[in-house]
């Protein structure tokens, strides 16, 4: 199974990209646009696709921070990008507090200095959010103090966490939000598990927690544990599907983007991850 995209599709995804990196550099400072990630674009796309706002969404072409010689089109005026943008931060401002906490990296204390303003700002516009953040982070410290070697229960905080963003914690109602929900939930459970297979080397020497080498020290995870995986990436192929039913009319090209993620991409990294635990060539 192969992952392809149209041209106007990359494009469509990387001014969303660009987009939610202006964002973050204009509403909390230039130094946390390097802290941003594939997964808040993916967000400001889904939101998009299904929600309706008023806004005039823009499209400009101008020069950035990493391509300062070279204009990169991106949307603005978007209200899911802002957001995206806000949530960005906050996650990534608790990733590094975490890592600071248990592994007491001097690179995450260091980089948290940056962050601090950007955070404060982010914290101030969305309280709950950011607390159901830091209550996730919390209960995935616990568990792993515990030594948890349930793959369910030590991936849901992450899981609900990312579901919860995805409904804009409970802003969103009615079937909209169970699909929101449910493309949110089993996307942050297949990314969790799969930075467990992907860091189980890494952490083994390491000695950090990983719930797979509890389970099964240096041996593969067997067939009956990838059907786990398997079966998120169902549950969030299922989820677009409704939410493609009911989406806005305009965003033929973001739809066709996430077609490809969440029916080909994430299916085409899952089987690079069975492939390495086998041994074989993932490639």
């Amino acid at each position: 199974m192969v992952s392809e995209l149209k041209i106007r599709e990359e494009q469509c995804y990387k001014a969303y990209y660009c987009g939610v990196c202006r964002e973050i550099g204009k509403a909390y400072g230039q130094a946390p646009r390097f802290g941003l990630t594939h997964e808040f674009a993916v967000l400001a796309m889904v939101l998009s696709c299904c929600i309706q706002h008023n806004q005039k969404i823009v499209l400009v072409r101008r020069p950035c921070i990493a391509h300062p010689f070279r204009k990169r089109l991106s949307y603005g005026n978007n209200p899911f990008i802002a957001y995206a943008a806000a949530m960005n931060v906050l996650f990534v401002q608790g990733k590094l507090k975490d890592n600071w906490v248990d592994e007491k990296k001097i690179s995450a204390l260091s980089a948290q200095t940056f962050f601090y303003a950007g955070g404060r700002k982010a914290r101030k516009k969305y309280g709950d959010l950011h607390h159901i953040l830091q209550t996730a982070l919390e209960d995935l410290g616990r568990l792993e103090k515990a030594q948890c070697i349930s793959v369910d229960e030590i991936a849901h905080p992450f899981a609900n966490l990312i579901g919860k963003i995805f409904t804009i914690d409970g802003l969103v109602s009615g079937e909209l939000s169970k699909s929101l929900y449910q493309l949110g939930y089993h996307l942050g459970k297949w990314i969790y598990l799969a930075d467990a297979v992907s860091d189980r080397e890494r952490d083994r020497k390491k000695k950090n927690y990983n719930v797979y080498n509890l389970r099964y020290g240096s041996d593969p995870v067997p067939e009956t544990e990838q059907l786990t995986r398997e079966l998120s990436l169902s549950h969030i192929a299922e989820a677009w599907e409704q939410l493609k039913r009911k989406a806005n009319e305009d965003t033929a090209s973001e739809q066709g983007y996430l077609d490809n993620l969440f029916y080909l991409g994430l299916r085409a990294q899952e089987y690079k991850l069975r492939q390495t635990e086998r041994g074989g060539d993932a490639s």
